[in-house]
């Protein structure tokens, strides 16, 4: 099963990205095939600004793509912007999200989580929640968003910068539910 982790964050030293090393991680200690994508290269034009050149993709646009459609189960994780996500993430989906794009929505698992120095985390993976359901049944697309969301609080405390896990129990044992509950979800959809 092919993974992929986008890090939503254009800081290539954020907690998302650390986060997102830290998931890599665990997923290949599971046998996965992983893959981070980082945003810190992003150069989507803004939807109102501009058009996508699928004809010219440039190396981000081009990664991006074969890499979402690759990927059987696709990991979203961003950082907490006064409690929303990333703009990137969202211009990325509302450039993207369209029947041309299948490949990228179509027959996937997303899974979600918000990503917070402090007690926050949770509002920006319900956005995207959300904006990711409106897309997939507008689109009759046939894919699943988990039900499960993790809400990454205090990141930096739980994380170091090469994505080792510290010594925060609670924290280890919610992050490896949500791997485990995503996994069972993807095993779930695909070998049904």
């Amino acid at each position: 099963m092919n993974c992929l982790i986008i890090n939503a964050s254009p800081n290539p030293r954020s907690n998302t990205q650390f986060l997102s090393l830290a998931t890599k991680k665990l997923l290949e200690e599971e046998g996965l095939n992983a893959k981070v994508l980082n945003f810190e290269n992003y150069d989507l034009p803004l939807g109102s600004l501009g058009k996508f050149d699928e004809h010219k993709p440039s190396l981000f646009q081009k990664t991006l793509i074969e890499n979402t459609s690759e990927a059987s189960v696709i990991f979203i994780f961003s950082p907490e912007y006064n409690w929303l996500p990333t703009p990137e993430i969202i211009n990325l989906i509302n450039l993207f999200a369209k029947k041309s794009n299948q490949s990228m929505f179509d027959n996937k698992v997303f899974a979600l989580a918000g990503v917070s120095s402090g007690r926050g985390g949770r509002t920006p993976a319900l956005v995207l929640n959300q904006m990711l359901n409106k897309v997939l049944s507008f689109l009759n697309f046939e894919s699943v968003v988990s039900s499960k969301i993790f809400e990454s609080q205090f990141t930096q405390n739980c994380v170091d910068p090469s994505g080792k896990l510290l010594d925060n129990e609670g924290y280890n044992q919610g992050l490896k539910n949500y791997l485990d509950f995503t996994i069972k979800i993807a095993n779930k959809w695909f070998n049904s």
